[in-house]
């Protein structure tokens, strides 16, 4: 897969073949007919100057990419060969130069297209390709959904690989990466999600310019090690596969600022996890953790933390360390108490514990004065602590499926609510009150055995869904 095209046409130009022809320039192509020093002889000052004017007035990036893959495809030779009989043709090295990049072009395009059919690509997938090669300031290349079982070889040429920051391989058939990956040094993104990889060659360490890498929906069992000389890695996205274990390598990626293990089979974290200080977010939903090993709670710099669909029965007080916390979703766990540290995370902002077995709530929610979301839902609740007030910035709450007979009459102070969710419960009225939620644009109460609304809800401007469905006959009271 690795090597270069075999099986180029030949184009005969009617010329000599040099059989010393060197390697074009490193530095820049500056004219074709001067790109090798056995043209030299043919080509006056004049000649050059034009060329040399030429070259500085288009577009460098898009001639030289066809002109490197021209060499990748048919050699040097063919090249040089095509240059000095262009000379016969052509006295205005202007004219000259615009007729061999297009002859250039043609050929390479056409070899490329051949090849890649040979190789059993689809049109979707040469056509990206194509228009990659086309667009010199294009460094994101796309192939997602093309059907791919392999991956195209001449990504890895170097006209290709070198301007390679970005490439997108996901919703294919891959069940291999090649060694020649390595070739493309300068990979920043790479995203290998939903296909069919059991791992990593080794060559894969020397991408070590990748700071985003995408492997969801694979087949790994074990975290491919070579992942971990990967120092500048920043996001690291593992979901949706069969890791049972994290080594303790993964202390090696110091730079990570995001990490996502959801939908794997992981039981703990190695303590090594505590080494990851950069990290913002951090994934562990649908697992299997009855515990967090302490170490995580060493993360200062966590904003988001989703451990959702777990075995967890209680937090740690150590959940106290984790200040930078934003968003935490706990829910679909085992536990029955949030633990008094929780009033440390005072930058929280969303917090979910539904569909846990809480029977209560510490009145220490009180200093979550940041909060905007909370979602209470599927619990064993029968009343909000009064503390609950002081959440002045919320605006989403949810209180469905709990054991509520009476309606929370402190909810009626978080005037900047602006959707209530209180459906299946045992609530039997609602208090007047209510109409103080002057921004409440959601209001659900449905599966309750509510007798009557009160008719101020009538009142409330801003209100614009109200679901009471299977309720007994609701009428308004006075």
């Amino acid at each position: 897969m690795c090597n270069k095209l075999t099986n180029a046409p030949f184009i005969n130009f009617g010329v000599p073949t040099f059989d010393s022809a060197k390697i074009l320039d490193e530095s820049a192509i500056k004219i074709i007919p001067l790109a090798n020093q056995h043209l030299a002889n043919i080509s006056c000052c004049a000649m050059q100057q034009a060329a040399i004017e030429f070259w500085q007035t288009h577009d460098h990036g898009l001639q030289r990419t066809w002109l490197d893959l021209f060499v990748h495809e048919f050699g040097l030779k063919t090249l040089v060969r095509m240059s000095y009989s262009a000379t016969y043709n052509f006295k205005d090295a202007t004219y000259l130069i615009a007729w061999q990049l297009r002859l250039i072009r043609e050929n390479v395009e056409a070899k490329i297209r051949q090849n890649l059919h040979n190789e059993g690509f689809n049109e979707k997938a040469i056509n990206k390709i194509l228009n990659f090669i086309n667009d010199p300031q294009k460094g994101v290349l796309s192939l997602g959904s093309c059907n791919l079982k392999k991956i195209p070889s001449i990504i890895f040429a170097h006209p290709i690989a070198s301007r390679l920051q970005t490439l997108i391989l996901d919703f294919n058939q891959l069940e291999v990466v090649p060694a020649c990956i390595e070739k493309l040094t300068n990979l920043k993104g790479l995203n290998l999600d939903c296909n069919q990889l059991t791992s990593l060659p080794a060559e894969f360490s020397n991408l070590t310019n990748l700071s985003t890498l995408r492997l969801e929906q694979n087949r790994f069992e074990v975290l491919p090690p070579e992942i971990f000389n990967l120092v500048n890695l920043r996001r690291l996205l593992l979901s949706s596969n069969k890791l049972t274990m994290l080594p303790a390598e993964i202390g090696n990626l110091i730079n990570l600022v995001e990490l996502n293990l959801d939908f794997n089979y992981l039981t703990s974290l190695p303590m090594e996890i505590g080494y990851l200080t950069n990290l913002q977010k951090l994934y562990l939903s649908y697992n299997q953790f009855v515990d967090l090993t302490k170490n995580i709670f060493n993360l200062s710099n966590l904003i988001h933390l989703d451990i959702c669909s777990n075995k967890l029965s209680f937090l740690p007080s150590e959940l106290s360390h984790l200040t930078s916390l934003e968003n935490l979703n706990v829910r679909t766990n085992n536990l029955t108490a949030l633990p008094s540290e929780i009033s440390s995370l005072i930058n929280l902002k969303e917090l979910y514990v539904n569909q846990n077995k809480l029977t209560s709530l510490p009145s220490e929610i009180a200093f979550l004065k940041k909060l905007v979301k909370l979602n209470l839902g599927c619990n064993y609740l029968t009343e909000l602590p009064a503390q609950i007030t002081n959440l002045v910035n919320l605006q989403e709450l949810q209180i469905t499926g709990n054991q509520l007979a009476v309606f929370p009459m402190v909810v009626c102070n978080l005037t900047n609510l602006i959707s209530l969710k209180l459906s299946f419960n045992q609530l039997q009225k609602l208090p007047h009150q209510i109409s103080s939620l002057i921004n409440l644009e959601e209001l659900d109460v449905s599966d309750n055995p509510l007798e009557a609304l009160p008719p101020e809800i009538f009142n409330m401007v801003n209100l614009q869904k109200i679901d009471f469905g299977k309720n007994q006959e609701i009428l308004p009271i006075e």
